[in-house]
């Protein structure tokens, strides 16, 4: 008997789960896609077999065995075997009852859930279900009758979560030297720094970000009384992992793919870490210019050495493949790269009409006031070294690019890096003037 629940709510992103044994949908056998499923596989493989003894004519149209009365066993799909016939009936019964044990049927082809996550993740599951379940939170598995929700993934998806940072973390920060007999294990950098560091990818902050910026938000079903929350989506990132563990069969590498793309599992080095990688810049600017992400491909060439090409929405010529000795750096050279492509178009920013020239004395003010007017995504970050002579250094960050200065105080070297940085905007921006360059190398000194 089925079980009653609640009706499900008008509009859910998600379609109710149906019972494989009673009803659900049709599925014709004809349209079936190998989609790694080894049971579904394993089906269609008997059907394929009697098809072909139709041909071969050792059965009839009708699945009859065309000799009656001889004896004969089928070399597969014997338990559909009966009195001398392959039972098509109840073959297409058990196939649609798998069917709709492990697929979601595709309520809108727009907004289908399943297919919108498997282009965020980049991973096909075998069992949808398993993927719905990750995105239901237990107040609503209670309210509409079902039998669990993702609190038992987040467990698992925490761990896993863990295990794939703690990972990529060995691979850039320490070694295993086997001529070491003391302690062949070694990193330059002590416990708290490390689990500091891993924290800013497993915190509930950044799942929380990242869940936003890839859309996944949009799929997590709430309880009629819960609101929208940051604790809400780091549960599902973690859930999501683990159903991808899961379904995978703790396929490593297909864990890591994923982790990498949804978590953007992008480790640098310490020094590094007061900038951000070019990596976390052109996602950012193409997520905000095409409204959606780029897409990475990271490829293994040999022990230590990697290479990654990415694809971008923009309309030029792609020459993007970077190298690195992990993953991570592989990838932040191909969207440096990217970047740079951009930035020689005069794609990379729109100063069309910002109706302004860089001038030197006003370059700090003119700089805050692209800013204010949003043609600046961030604000400039001004960064000051002292020098030997008594002069001083100034870096003027901003948008991946930086502006130097050199001068007797702070305040001209900062003019000086200012306008620099002015002038590389508007160069990305496909405006440039000699005699702006000029002024600009002449601020270095």
């Amino acid at each position: 008997m089925s079980k009653k629940r609640k009706k499900w709510p008008e509009n859910c992103v998600w379609p109710a789960p149906i019972d494989p044994y009673n009803g659900g949908e049709s599925y014709d056998p004809d349209m079936y896609l190998d989609y790694n499923n080894d049971e579904l596989n394993e089906m269609m493989e008997i059907k394929e077999y009697f098809d072909e003894l139709v041909e071969e004519e050792v059965l009839d149209d009708e699945y009859h065995l065309m000799d009656a009365g001889h004896e004969w066993i089928p070399e597969k799909g014997d338990c559909y075997w009966y009195e001398d016939s392959f039972d098509m009936e109840a073959w297409h019964d058990d196939f649609e009852c798998m069917m709709n044990q492990y697929y979601i049927p595709c309520t809108d082809i727009q907004n289908d859930p399943v297919c919108m996550i498997r282009e965020i993740t980049g991973y096909t599951f075998v069992n949808e279900n398993l993927l719905r379940q990750a995105f239901t939170r237990r107040a609503f598995a209670i309210e509409y009758g079902l039998d669990g929700c993702n609190e038992e993934l987040e467990f698992l998806g925490d761990s896993v979560l863990n295990m794939m940072v703690t990972h990529a973390m060995v691979d850039q920060y320490a070694e295993l030297d086997a001529g070491k007999t003391e302690a062949p294990f070694y990193s330059p950098y002590d416990e708290g720094f490390l689990t500091r560091y891993r924290s800013t990818f497993i915190c509930k902050e950044h799942l929380a970000a990242r869940a936003t910026e890839l859309g996944l938000d949009r799929f997590i079903l709430y309880g009629s009384s819960e609101n929208e929350s940051d604790s809400a989506k780091e549960d599902v990132m973690e859930a999501l992992i683990a159903a991808v563990a899961l379904d995978s069969k703790w396929n490593y590498e297909v864990i890591e793919q994923v982790v990498e793309k949804i978590v953007s599992l992008q480790i640098q080095r310490p020094n590094s870490q007061l900038k951000k990688s070019y990596y976390d810049i052109f996602n950012a600017w193409h997520q905000r210019k095409y409204g959606v992400m780029p897409e990475y491909y990271v490829y293994k060439k040999s022990e230590g050495n990697y290479e990654c090409a990415v694809k971008y929405s923009a309309s030029v010529p792609m020459n993007c493949v970077g190298q690195g000795r992990t993953r991570s750096l592989a990838r932040d050279d191909a969207a440096f790269l990217a970047y740079r492509i951009m930035y020689n178009n005069g794609l990379w920013l729109d100063l069309s009409e910002a109706d302004m020239e860089p001038d030197l004395d006003r370059s700090i003010n003119q700089l805050q006031e692209l800013y204010q007017k949003k043609y600046l995504e961030e604000a400039p970050e001004y960064v000051f070294e002292e020098g030997i002579d008594g002069t001083w250094h100034c870096d003027c960050i901003c948008c991946g690019l930086s502006g130097f200065g050199r001068g007797e105080s702070k305040t001209k070297a900062k003019k000086k890096a200012a306008y620099g940085l002015l002038v590389l905007l508007f160069k990305g921006s496909g405006i440039t003037k000699e005699e702006w360059e000029r002024k600009m190398y002449r601020g270095f000194l």
